[in-house]
């Protein structure tokens, strides 16, 4: 179907549409209407009414997606359950031909007739249908008669909610006809039902509170006098001063609530979305200690043993969980710059040139270069954790005493994190075999770290360790134990 043939089809659907609002109008308004009702005064006020409430649309999110609603739906309620359907149909047909045009152009910079007539007959129409449906279950205008107009007013409201969407979901449809109606609704249009309901029970207050304080001038206004004076006045703004009492608070805690459940939607969903990150970097770690330990055969499980010394000291210490864990990540990533260094340097078992040595005093620095090359292009660079890898990569060879590379800072110039790696690092490189000599039991490592307390280590991360050795065990049996006691590997 072409372009040509698609806008006929939707000049014919309007068309249908206005015909069966004809029909509807002769079969439910004109049969409800009461020739001694003063119904211009009324239009009046209640087109007033739904214009100051239709003109103003309101944001509400739906699952992240900015939609529009106007609040104008219990206007006509009100209108149907105090005056009738004649009052009501009139007073909306007016009010929509003005806002609509107004809220289209002001969004769009345009008015277009067909979509405006789509909308003003989407709204009589489902007016029309909602006051049949009142009728026949029982529901009589400006009167109580209970439970059978709040029955009839909630189906009226789900009916009205059914047509409103049908109309537009044909006129979709019609643009293409392999749209599926049923996803269609429930996609775009199921979330005003609610909005409709509740707008539908407060009606209900506010036509009672009216009845019951101004019920009998009412009574006295729509069977007697025509013109409108000072006691029909009295009676209209008894209407409006309840309406803005009750409705306008109700409101915005109805907009509030919607956007509160729409944020604990948002966080649980960058909740998982942090979790999936999370887990993605998890495994990126992994990928580059397996990268590494095919390099250095000879330091196999070297990352993952000062990460968990790392920890273990970070929790004396007792930093946060979140801060360990972090630090556990930055511990597992603290030699990657090795990856740089010549792999001839790296798994040279005898005793490096001093040419050599200053090669592999660089891998701080390619640390900081690598993970750079990693986070350049995700917007991370700015996070704490990079940060903390980037800054633990760079330091964890400084020295206390300010004696150590790449930049020779001291003391608490260097980071908490990086001093624990620190002494972590050397825990590991002295308990360690190594071709060239045999490991030494952690018993001595101790005493090396009493040695350089305060020089070579910072003496707070020293005290943490021997004290926690006083107690536990620091020696790990089994490099197969670890994995069951970091995080990145669970």
């Amino acid at each position: 179907m072409d372009k040509r043939e698609k806008s006929l089809t939707h000049y014919l659907y309007i068309l249908f549409l206005i015909l069966l609002d004809i029909w509807l109008v002769r079969s439910v308004v004109l049969e409800h209407y009461s020739p001694d009702s003063p119904v211009v005064s009324l239009v009046i006020f209640f087109t007033i009414l739904n214009i100051l409430f239709g003109i103003k649309e309101v944001i509400i999110l739906d699952n992240g997606i900015e939609k529009r609603y106007r609040f104008n739906f219990i206007i006509n309620l009100i209108a149907l359950l105090t005056c009738g359907p004649l009052v009501a149909y009139m007073s909306i047909l007016i009010a929509s031909l003005f806002y609509i045009p107004v809220n289209q152009f002001r969004r769009l910079g345009k008015v277009d007739i067909p979509s405006v007539f789509l909308h003003v007959l989407s709204l009589t129409i489902s007016l029309n249908v909602m006051s049949l449906l009142f009728f026949q279950l029982g529901g009589q205008v400006f009167e109580p008669n209970f439970p059978y107009n709040v029955l009839a007013v909630l189906v009226g409201a789900i009916a009205n909610f059914a047509v409103n969407t049908l109309v537009f979901s044909i006129w979709i449809y019609l643009y293409n006809f392999n749209t599926n109606l049923f996803r269609l609704i429930r996609k775009e249009f199921l979330w005003l039902l609610k909005y409709d309901l509740w707008q539908a029970i407060y009606a209900i207050l506010i036509v009672n509170t009216v009845r019951l304080y101004f019920g009998d001038i009412y009574q006295q206004y729509t069977h007697g006098q025509s013109n409108i004076g000072s006691i029909e006045l009295i009676i209209l703004t008894g209407i409006i001063v309840v309406a803005f009492i009750f409705y306008y608070p109700i409101k915005e805690r109805l907009v509030a609530f919607n956007l509160l459940i729409n944020f604990k939607r948002q966080n649980a969903d960058l909740t998982q979305l942090s979790h999936k990150l999370k887990q993605t970097n998890k495994r990126v770690i992994r990928a580059f200690i397996s990268m590494l330990e095919k390099r250095d055969p000879y330091t196999s499980g070297h990352s993952e043993r000062v990460a968990l010394y790392s920890k273990t000291i970070a929790r004396k210490l007792q930093l946060g969980e979140s801060r360990c864990e972090m630090l556990e990540m930055a511990a597992l990533l603290h030699d990657i710059g090795k990856m740089g260094v010549d792999i001839n340097i790296i798994n040279k078992q005898e005793r490096l040139t001093d040419e050599e040595y200053d090669e592999i005093k660089k891998h701080p620095d390619y640390g900081v270069e690598i993970l750079e090359r990693i986070y350049r292009d995700s917007k991370q660079s700015e996070d704490y954790e990079f940060k903390l890898i980037c800054d633990i990569a760079n330091s964890h060879h400084e020295r206390y005493d300010g004696k150590g590379y790449p930049k020779g800072i001291s003391g608490e110039d260097i980071s908490l994190e990086a001093r624990i790696i620190g002494v972590a690092d050397a825990i590991d490189a002295m308990t360690s075999d190594r071709p060239y000599r045999a490991g030494m039991t952690m018993e001595q490592a101790l005493e090396e770290l009493r040695k350089g307390c305060g020089t070579q280590f910072c003496p707070r991360v020293v005290e943490a360790v021997i004290s926690y050795a006083k107690d536990n065990s620091l020696k790990i049996e089994k490099d197969s134990d670890i994995s069951k006691m970091l995080s990145v590997f669970s």
